[in-house]
């Protein structure tokens, strides 16, 4: 018995570091400038012409949305070990200051969706099942010499 408790030990100090290691990774790559993509409010895809100028920059824990009548800063955190991925902020700057925003997100190298509840639901996936008060966002990364 004290056998296998210690070898279910091991086996989460072995996992444990590997799954706090994620969301460190996450974090690290999420650092940079993102340019906006697509977007779509519940069902309803944004204006492609819309798209061009709206920006987030990741830096630090802080994410500042830059779109050209409106600036937003939060703070975020990462939840990695989360199926699907978890990020959580809280407006600190703009017309929603105080507000928290919980949402969902997938990183693929340069490429970045991420799904926000606008009230205090998480959205359960990525798709347009949750109605009009998710958007959902494609981001991709702009390098450095841009």
């Amino acid at each position: 018995m004290q056998r296998r408790i210690l070898g279910f030990l091991l086996i989460i100090g072995c996992v444990l570091p590997v799954t706090a290691n994620a969301g460190d990774d996450d974090a690290k790559q999420l650092q940079g400038t993102w340019q906006l993509v697509a977007a779509r409010v519940g069902a309803k895809d944004a204006a492609a012409d819309r798209l061009k100028d709206v920006k987030m920059i990741f830096h630090g824990d802080k994410v500042t949305y830059l779109a050209p009548n409106e600036t937003d800063t939060a703070t975020f955190s990462i939840d990695a070990t989360k199926k699907p991925r978890q990020m959580n902020t809280l407006v600190q700057t703009g017309k929603s200051k105080g507000e928290a925003r919980l949402a969902i997100y997938e990183l693929n190298g340069d490429n970045l969706k991420i799904r926000w509840g606008k009230a205090d639901k998480r959205p359960r996936g990525f798709g347009a099942d949750d109605g009009e008060n998710f958007i959902y966002m494609e981001l991709k990364r702009v390098s450095d010499g841009k």
